[in-house]
């Protein structure tokens, strides 16, 4: 992929994070994001421009998993929930991370729009991981996460996540994972 002016802005970005000012907890957090934002906008026009030259069910999946630059990268640039929004508030104190599956949008507005007479409240939205099934979807939304999964086969026709080393194919075992790692 050619370095477009979204590249230069990311790595602008990411200096920034690494200068006095910007590694002040508000300064750094809005840098991050930015970064974030610009990888993901980077790889949605990356798999936009190719979208063209697959024309076949086959040749899209050959694409998503067997390229140089595979369409899956789209997916990992937006897998960083944990890290991005809630990882950077840990250290300034008690913070609630909602993992709530099969949530409209609009439905997690309401609940922030209560939320945020109680005190501060942010909501974003994030892109399911496919498969979009609970096992693998809210695993994907934890810690380490972003830096790297595998769909691995948790036994008796289901699928589970494993996030680093290890498999997380049910409620109990997200939520042990999540209380060592966070």
């Amino acid at each position: 992929m050619n370095e477009s002016p979204a590249d230069f802005l990311v790595e602008i970005s990411k200096q920034r994070q690494r200068t006095f000012w910007g590694r002040q907890p508000e300064s750094y957090k809005r840098w991050q994001l930015i970064a974030a934002a610009g990888n993901l906008l980077i790889e949605a026009q990356y798999v936009q421009s190719e979208l063209g030259r697959a024309s076949t069910v086959s040749e899209m999946v050959e694409r998503y998993t067997e390229t140089d630059h595979p369409w899956c990268e789209f997916d990992t640039a937006q897998r960083q929930v944990f890290h991005n929004f809630v990882n950077t508030k840990i250290e300034e104190g008690r913070i609630a991370y909602f993992l709530v599956d099969a949530v409209r949008y609009e439905m997690g507005c309401e609940l922030w729009r209560a939320l945020s007479s109680e005190g501060e409240a942010n909501i974003s939205g994030a892109i399911a991981s496919v498969p979009t099934i609970t096992e693998i979807g809210m695993a994907s939304l934890l810690p380490e996460a972003e830096n790297g999964v595998e769909i691995v086969d948790a036994g008796g026709g289901k699928l589970a996540l494993k996030v680093g080393e290890e498999v997380l194919g049910n409620r109990a075992q997200r939520m042990e994972f999540l209380k060592r790692e966070a």
